[in-house]
């Protein structure tokens, strides 16, 4: 970890915090927007809507799976190229969806398109915060992370608008459009010059007149390896602090992006008007957004630990997701979703701060990020395959929104586990 020193907890940094903002409000506010649009989808496609749901969902996962290799690139390149070529990816992969008029390029356009283009996006802007902030980080990861609840809140209503206007395509093609505004986030990232260094390779030269002996190609293969490793940041998997917080990371991306793909269809499904289940995607973002400033608060203030507030949170969350499906009253069913999306982006300021606590230094934040997003859409990929399958299957939602409900338990049960990783650590530090 650098010098505490080192960090001007301000300065080019609120750009940078801007920056996260910005691609989390766009990509957030356009998957939710999918959300709306996936009924009209389902209808123009001829399909079911557990496939279109299924598509959905896959473009949520991809932008995790991806992100590895893409913080790769933002450690061995500069992040604003990673960032800027993921604008791009990402505007041109929702505007040719949009144009399209099969299944299948659908899916692939908006699934490996816009999907790689959002992994290079997210977690390496996010990641960039850091560089900046360590007693501040709490406040400069809450405003970051609020993108994506103030996009869901200005994305669901205005798609609305749009599709009743324009219809699904129009609307999908203006979102597309206005996506291109990530490459404006890979633009305005800048990195401290105390970050950068040079790799110095120390392969031994053989000279003009002998050839590679075979000791020195196993050494050169061998640093080859160690490069490789240290670049992808494997030995990640050895930590156990890094693979319990990627465990809450995983089971809340599983439950999260089922949620924001199911939400709207859900509301209809239990009796809400289109424009009442459309307005469950801004109460959902009021609640995100009351959740990430409330926990935000607390943990500023330190009025209770990150463990303890993630643990409530997951409580709350895991009752209003079992009781989801039984609420057909239009205000009753809006104030459950508010307390779903607070307990959710809670728990996702919670694993933030946690994260940034792991003895890693700043220039390796980025592939921390990066491997608990990998899992996470390994998760969110898989769990929200499984929603779509349940709701053809059965034809409710019940059973979808109980299993996001066993998620949130599992993830209040990891919770519970690092915090006893955590306690038993200190104990046997201070007896030393």
């Amino acid at each position: 970890m650098a010098n505490a020193l080192s960090y001007r907890e301000g300065g080019w940094g609120w750009v940078a915090v801007f920056s996260a903002f910005l691609a989390e409000l766009i990509v957030y506010g356009s998957l939710k927007a999918f959300g709306v649009l996936i009924t009209s989808m389902k209808e123009d496609f001829q399909t079911n809507l557990w496939i279109v749901g299924s598509i959905c969902a896959l473009h949520f996962g991809v932008q995790f799976v991806l992100t590895p290799l893409a913080t790769a690139a933002a450690c061995q390149y500069r992040s604003r190229v990673v960032i800027t070529l993921g604008g791009v990816l990402y505007g041109f992969g929702l505007v040719i969806s949009s144009v399209v008029q099969n299944i299948v390029p659908f899916a692939v356009f908006l699934i490996l398109i816009a999907g790689s283009g959002a992994a290079c996006t997210l977690e390496t802007t996010r990641a960039e915060v850091a560089f900046y902030f360590q007693e501040k980080y709490a406040v400069a990861s809450f405003l970051a992370l609020a993108g994506g609840p103030i996009g869901m809140m200005l994305y669901g209503p205005v798609t609305q608008v749009l599709l009743e206007t324009y219809g699904w395509r129009g609307a999908l093609l203006l979102i597309g459009g206005t996506s291109f505004h990530l490459i404006c986030s890979g633009l305005l990232v800048r990195r401290p010059t105390r970050v950068y260094a040079k790799l110095l390779d120390d392969c031994t030269d053989p000279g003009p007149d002998n050839g590679p002996s075979s000791s020195q190609t196993d050494r050169c293969l061998a640093k080859l390896s160690k490069v490789i490793a240290g670049t992808l940041g494997l030995d990640l998997f050895l930590c156990l602090d890094f693979l319990l917080l990627a465990a809450v990371r995983l089971f809340t991306n599983a439950c999260y992006g089922g949620i924001l793909v199911y939400m709207v269809p859900n509301g209809l499904a239990v009796g809400l008007s289109p424009s009442e289940a459309a307005l469950l995607t801004t109460v959902f973002g009021v609640g995100s957004l009351a959740g990430l400033s409330l926990t935000a608060l607390v943990l500023h203030t330190e009025v209770l630990s990150c463990h303890a507030t993630g643990a409530i949170a997951g409580c709350m969350t895991v009752v209003a997701l079992a009781l989801d499906t039984f609420i057909s009253t239009p205000i009753g069913h809006m104030a459950n979703t508010c307390i779903i999306g607070a307990g959710i982006h809670s728990i996702i300021q919670v694993t933030s701060v946690l994260t940034r606590g792991l003895p890693y230094g700043d220039d390796r934040f980025v592939v921390v990020l990066g491997w608990q997003s990998f899992l996470a859409g390994v998760a969110t990929s898989g769990g929200d395959t499984l929603s779509g399958w349940l709701y053809g299957a059965t034809q409710s939602f019940h059973g979808t929104f109980f299993m996001y409900s066993a998620f949130m338990t599992a993830t209040v049960l990891f919770l519970l586990v690092d915090f006893i990783r955590a306690f038993i650590t200190t104990r046997r530090r201070s007896t030393l």
